[in-house]
């Protein structure tokens, strides 16, 4: 099989579990033991009230005929109305996205950054003070909870120093113009250093908050299949053939060894984006994680749907590019 259709075959695969997933997400909907209607028009609703809300919403059609009318949403790019705002659900999504988006990206090139280079130091100095050095730091990253931390670190670094603080922006510093919603990169794109100054500062505590776990659980993974392939046959070889030991390690040992730690990558993007709703609500950070709590609260059936098809779609996503890059790093893997 060819590369192109080694990548043809998992993106069908991908379309596939596409579809499993909106369906699942529309069953489970409907299994849920909570009336959303009910939540909405209170206690004191009359039956006609109720029956009238229900009609408004196209919930008093049947099951298989809602399931139709989804799909059709759906496919133009309609996710339904938020109950309790009454906007479409894309248009809200739209709008917090960015924000959720600049602090995964940033915890994730943090987590992978690091990580991968730390797992790699810790495998060729094993037991020695740096090996050591990096599993004491990861057994803190898989220990410490991210709400405990984001306080910590609050209370440290905002509370006893200034920096960073709650939100995107300090008060009174204006947003860079609206290019990416992302305000680090507008700010850049833009020239405005003020407002990039302002947004690192508060972009960095939160990533790091988001990313220490997923930092331990990738250099433990990455120190983990270098010892591993470190003591094969060839890397012997190699080093019998007096190659340098940078040479050894990186271009023949680590791209081997990161085949198991990729796996890891692709299965970390989808648990930041759940992590991030804790730490959203922790910083106030006005991003899907924040609007999420603030939507189970609520019961916004239709936002939790919404957020959770666009979820299932960036991990899916996610996991296409670890197969293709498996098929890259490993090009046996293809066939």
């Amino acid at each position: 099989m060819k590369f192109h259709q080694y990548v043809l075959a998992r993106i069908a695969v991908t379309v596939f579990v596409m579809i499993g997933v909106v369906t699942l997400a529309f069953v489970v909907s409907h299994l849920i033991p909570v009336d959303p209607i009910r939540a909405v028009v209170g206690p004191r609703a009359t039956a006609d009230q109720i029956e009238m809300e229900r009609a408004r919403w196209g919930l008093d059609k049947p099951l298989i005929v809602q399931y139709v009318i989804f799909w059709q949403q759906l496919l133009q790019g309609k996710l339904g109305r938020s109950i309790w705002s009454s906007r479409p659900v894309e248009i809200e999504l739209a709008e917090r996205f960015p924000a959720t988006a600049e602090l995964t990206l940033a915890s994730a090139v943090f987590a992978i950054g690091l990580g991968i280079p730390l797992g790699v130091i810790a495998a060729t100095r094993r037991n020695q003070w740096a090996d050591q050095l990096v599993r004491g730091v990861t057994i803190f990253g898989l220990s410490i909870p991210d709400f405990w931390l984001g306080l910590i670190l609050l209370y440290i670094f905002y509370q006893q120093f200034g920096f960073g603080g709650l939100g995107r922006l300090s008060t009174g510093v204006s947003p860079p113009t609206h290019i990416t919603g992302m305000f680090v990169l507008d700010s850049l794109l833009t020239g405005n250093w003020t407002s990039l100054v302002d947004s690192a500062s508060h972009l960095v505590l939160p990533a790091f908050t988001l990313s220490l776990f997923f930092l331990a659980v990738i250099t433990r993974m990455t120190r983990s299949s270098m010892l591993e392939v470190l003591n094969k046959p060839y890397v012997a070889v190699a080093r019998v053939k007096g190659l340098k030991e940078r040479t050894v390690i990186y271009k023949h040992a680590l791209r081997n060894a990161l085949i198991p730690t990729v796996t890891t990558i692709g299965f970390s993007i989808g648990l930041i984006l759940g992590g991030a709703v804790v730490v959203e609500t922790v910083f106030t950070w006005p991003g899907l994680g924040y609007l999420t709590y603030q939507a189970v609260l609520k019961m916004d059936i239709p936002f939790i749907m919404g957020l959770s098809l666009l979820t299932a779609f960036i991990y899916s996503i996610a996991n296409l590019l670890v197969d293709i890059a498996y098929g890259f790093l490993d090009p046996r893997i293809r066939f």
